[in-house]
């Protein structure tokens, strides 16, 4: 789907660009399981915690998404599509040994000062009820929607407070490649520097689900049965990088930094947090 998007953005109006709207329909994986094992491995880069991972889910989702956005019925290109903002919702215990059928579907289209933003919504259910849902924000740069509605103003993101706890985390220059052996998010500005030069970085950059992946492995003993998640991304981490995970708990929620530098001059890659339940932030 990776060399479609590209085929795709060479040949517009053969592979993709069909219309001017999001395709109305979904995509569903059923009975998907989670081996002992393959759990193990995604601990192993993404950062150890109990039960199921609440971002693990996001994995099966993934390729449906992308294949909706390299269908032909789909108005823009795949390629330099930028994920610019998740929510996650657990509405329940996340077993590891069920089994969960896993639906996509593109809806919500709306404008961006730099083009056009919508969201890839995945829901996985277990036993016919929705246990897990996200909702994951991408932009296209440069591009229109006749469907689309006016942007709600950005919610902002405060800094972190000077008494956060700072958690050094160091990011290694292979995360990219052993993030991908675990997902099977293959995208090349992720595997090697080369193939990031081709697409304006200067070198391979962290998946973005890495790092939402990793932060939260240091506050998942923390968090109740139910519970939301909202993070922003950022700027991209470039590979290898040395980041400090800022974390600043309150009375039923914590909020995440994950930044590289000083505080005062840091880049800043991703931040989120844990509303208050009953509450989306």
């Amino acid at each position: 789907m990776y060399a479609r998007a590209v085929n795709g953005a060479a040949l517009p109006g053969f592979l993709w660009g069909g219309g001017d709207r999001l395709p109305q329909r979904s995509l569903c994986l059923e009975g998907v399981h989670f081996s002992e094992h393959r759990i193990e491995d995604y601990r192993r880069v993404c950062g150890d915690g109990p039960g199921l991972p609440p971002a693990m889910l996001h994995l099966p989702g993934f390729p449906l998404a992308l294949q909706l956005m390299t269908g032909r019925d789909f108005p823009m290109s795949a390629l330099g599509m930028v994920h610019i903002a998740n929510t996650i919702e657990v509405l329940a215990d996340l077993g590891t040994t069920d089994e969960y059928d896993i639906t996509v579907e593109l809806a919500n289209p709306r404008t961006h000062r730099k083009g056009a933003q919508f969201d890839a919504i995945t829901t996985a259910t277990r036993d016919d009820v929705v246990v897990w849902r996200e909702v994951s924000t991408y932009l296209s740069r440069g591009s229109r929607l006749a469907d689309a509605d006016e942007a709600s103003p950005q919610p902002e993101w405060p800094a972190p407070p000077a008494d956060a706890q700072q958690i050094a985390i160091e990011v290694p220059g292979d995360i990219g490649r052993r993030y991908a052996s675990v997902s099977q998010d293959r995208n090349p500005i992720h595997l090697h520097g080369l193939a990031a030069r081709l697409f304006g970085f200067r070198t391979a950059i962290a998946h973005g689900m890495w790092s939402l992946a990793r932060c939260l492995s240091e506050v998942e003993s923390e968090v109740p049965e139910r519970y939301t998640v909202v993070a922003g991304f950022f700027k991209p981490v470039f590979l290898p990088a040395h980041t400090t995970l800022f974390i600043d708990r309150d009375p039923g929620q914590w909020s995440l930094w994950l930044m590289t530098g000083e505080t005062r001059h840091a880049a800043l890659h991703i931040t989120g947090r844990r509303p208050p339940l009953g509450r989306v932030w």
